[in-house]
């Protein structure tokens, strides 16, 4: 066999292993469960000129319930400048907040306050970009008309138990707290990101916040609920933490061996 021979064969079989890793992607094998997944497919972006507002105002929710927060706002605004709405507004000002642009934010929901005197999201909205600005004062009083205008949202109630405890109103913020979790009882867990209601979530001071949850969820006798939050409060470094020894919230709780456990273990208080 001639040397040219013997050498096409040896390059011919070098070649083999990287054949059969570039196999036709229909050959090959699905990969195991739990390993890596194939990224989800791009979206196919409507032009902002032809597209009529519906369609636009859809693919704008869509881009922001997957966190594509600057395509949704181009979205929102071509729909505006075609057929302006409050809702759209609204919707405009939400995604502003979510990227922290107050200014924006704050204009966009002015203008759908001004359209539509009565859209208690609008309110609830405008209250949470004074709530990010720090003003709580002015914040909590957009979230009580907002409840004026309809009483059985539970984020509403919930941003302002926030606003209030921020202005050291525990009462109030705490009667606010339970509102909310009696409308509904996981409020605390929800996003803003593809709804039109924002809402803020935990205040400033965790530690006091998580204790103050612990205390009504004693009070409604969810015994897992209160020792989670009480354990939270134990991790934020809670200074007062031995109030629960007297506060009668805990009446209860004491007697439960899982609070003794608890409390004997005194989990540490996680660095901030």
């Amino acid at each position: 066999m001639s040397r040219r021979s013997l050498l096409l064969i040896a390059l011919l079989v070098a070649a083999l292993p990287l054949a059969a890793q570039t196999a036709a992607p229909e050959q090959q094998e699905p990969a195991p469960q739990g390993g890596l997944q194939a990224p989800p497919p791009a979206i196919q972006l409507l032009p902002l000129d032809t597209t009529p507002p519906d369609k636009l105002e859809e693919q704008g929710d869509n881009l922001r319930a997957r966190n594509m927060l600057l395509d949704a706002i181009d979205s929102y605004r071509a729909a505006i400048a075609k057929k302006p709405s409050a809702v759209l507004y609204n919707k405009l000002g939400i995604t502003d907040i979510l990227l922290r642009r107050t200014n924006d934010a704050l204009t966009a929901i002015n203008r759908a306050i001004h359209m539509q005197r009565g859209y208690a999201d609008a309110w609830n909205n405008r209250g949470s970009v004074y709530y990010l600005e720090g003003n709580y004062r002015r914040a909590a009083k957009d979230f009580e008309h907002a409840i004026k205008l309809n009483n059985q949202s539970a984020s509403f109630h919930c941003n302002l138990g926030s606003a209030y405890f921020n202005e050291r109103q525990l009462d109030k913020a705490s009667r606010e707290y339970q509102i909310a979790l009696k409308l509904d009882p996981g409020v605390f867990e929800r996003s803003s990101k593809s709804g039109i209601a924002a809402l803020m979530g935990k205040p400033g001071d965790h530690a006091q916040f998580e204790y103050l949850m612990a205390k009504l969820y004693a009070e409604t006798g969810d015994m897992p609920e209160t020792l989670l939050h009480l354990r939270k409060a134990l991790e934020e470094g809670y200074k007062d933490i031995n109030n629960v020894y007297k506060d009668q919230e805990f009446a209860t709780v004491r007697t439960d061996q899982r609070f003794k456990d608890l409390m004997a273990q005194k989990p540490e208080s996680i660095p901030q």
